[in-house]
């Protein structure tokens, strides 16, 4: 595994600066949270979000093949379709977005303007979740947990894509997420099927793998 960047999220509440531990892209802090910043995460603690944000130093151009992983848990109920919550992307562009939205959807734009989307079967409300966003050469597979949602067709564009901001939503295409959000990694590579879940294990409680398919 090639990892680039990683936000544990463990900074304290006194501590605007969020750090990245690999590649040295820290981001700051933004918003008015007046309650604790830091809670109890998946993996230690992590940063609560009330419609705050995090805009990273540097913004990162992804390029296939390449893995974001995090965990996330939003406190906000989503009951129609004006209403997103972004967990990764870039807040200064309309697209560059990975966000979850009404009816148990998720939904990728590249920088480009190519879009997919994803449908689970359980509310993300009020659930700690494992996403798992893989972009390869003119597809994207989206990870719940560890169980494969399935890959989706770019057509002619590959997936790149572009990251400045963690929770941050551009002002008319999206909004910033409430909830909480944990050890965010990028990888320059696409991550396999063991490779998930070894992420996966560092901050679930261990469950039996029930549906789903695995990837190879």
């Amino acid at each position: 595994m090639a990892l680039i960047h990683h936000w544990t999220l463990d900074d304290n509440d006194a501590n605007s600066v969020v750090v990245d531990s690999v590649g040295g892209n820290n981001g700051a802090y933004q918003g008015a949270n007046t309650e604790d910043k830091t809670v109890s995460g998946r993996i230690t603690t992590a940063l609560s979000f009330v419609r705050d944000a995090i805009l990273l130093a540097n913004t990162i151009n992804l390029t296939p093949d390449w893995t974001i992983a995090l965990w996330a848990k939003l406190l906000v109920r989503i009951h129609t379709a004006t209403y997103d919550s972004r967990l990764i992307g870039d807040n200064s562009d309309i697209d560059n977005q990975f966000l979850i939205l009404h009816n148990k959807r998720a939904q990728f734009f590249t920088n480009q303007s190519a879009n997919v989307s994803w449908t689970d079967d359980v509310d993300f409300y009020n659930k700690w979740r494992f996403f798992t966003l893989i972009g390869t050469t003119n597809t994207m597979e989206l990870f719940l947990d560890t169980i494969s949602q399935g890959k989706k067709d770019l057509g002619i564009y590959d997936a790149n894509f572009d990251v400045a901001s963690i929770a941050a939503a551009h002002t008319h295409a999206s909004t910033n997420f409430t909830g909480y959000i944990d050890d965010v990694r990028i990888y320059n590579t696409a991550l396999s099927q063991a490779e998930i879940d070894v992420l996966y294990a560092l901050g679930a409680i261990p469950r039996i793998r029930t549906s789903g398919r695995r990837r190879r």
